[in-house]
Parts: C-alpha cells; structure tokens; sequence
C-alpha cells in the first residue's frame, strides 16, 4: 500500500510516521509530504531514509491513502487533489468535520458507514477520539467478561 503523510515533519506527522511503524501497517511505499521549506529533507521510516517530497509530488505519486495533518486550510487546498486522483485522505484538522457531505468517523465507533466512494474523511478533534477509543474498550472488556460492579453496603 502506498501511504503519504503529509506534515510528516511536524509534531503530530512525526507520531503518525511512528504509530505505522510500531503497528506496522501494511506499507509498500512510503511518502513524506511537507511544505516546501521541508522539502529535500530526509525523514526515516521502517529504518529507511525518504526524502520529503511537495504536495504535486505526492498527488502525481497516487499513493492510496494519505494521512493529513497540516492544518485546515491545506487540507481544504489539497485534500480534493489527492482524492482526484483516486487517494484516500484521513483528515486530522478541523477542517471537513462540520462538511454534511464527509464522514466523521471514530475507528472503534462508526468505521462501517466507510464505503470506496468516501475519498476524504474527517475525525474528531484527538481527545474526542481518544476517549471514544477507551470507552469502546471499556465496554468490550465489560461484555466479554463476567465482570460486575461489586455491591457496596453502607
């Protein structure tokens, strides 16, 4: 699977860039995507070095999925590029969250309403999918189990 993440050397792109390492995702290619003051320079990946390529760059690569985090309005510039051309983009800002026509999806909650046809997603802000996500494996444990709240007599 070819995967771009774009704001690869920023903050939040650089623990993307991680969190698909440690999971190892299923990457085949990896594109570094920054703005072009980073541009050249060299990001590492699965223990390779990539060199950080612009956004036509990126576009003209196709990857399958790219990952945003580059703030609102390069998303609301770039994120119909990519999915022209066929990419699938996961938008970290806040930018398509309020979109009646993108999907807001929390992995662990509403995944399946994702069809082909949806090429530029949304999620919520990071503290609203981090509790979404410990909530979720709190009810799972709960149902899985024969835990029960013990009964307290005061």
């Amino acid at each position: 699977m070819r995967v771009a993440v774009l704001g690869v050397t920023g903050l939040v792109g650089t623990v993307m860039r991680n969190v698909l390492e440690e999971r190892n995702f299923p990457v085949d290619e990896f594109i570094p995507v920054a703005s072009e003051r980073s541009v050249g320079k060299k990001v590492t990946f699965k223990g390779k070095d990539h060199e950080v390529v612009n956004m036509q760059t990126a576009i003209a690569a196709r990857p399958d999925i790219a990952i945003f985090s580059a703030g609102g309005n390069t998303s609301l510039e770039w994120a119909p590029r990519f999915a022209e051309v066929g990419t699938t983009v996961i938008d970290n800002s806040s930018a398509w969250r309020m979109d009646a026509t993108k999907k807001l999806v929390v992995p662990e909650v509403n995944a399946h309403v994702l069809t082909k046809e949806d090429k530029i997603i949304a999620n919520p802000n990071c503290s609203t999918i981090q509790w979404w996500s410990h909530f979720i494996r709190f009810i799972n444990v709960i149902e899985s189990s024969d835990w029960s709240f013990p009964l307290i007599n005061l």
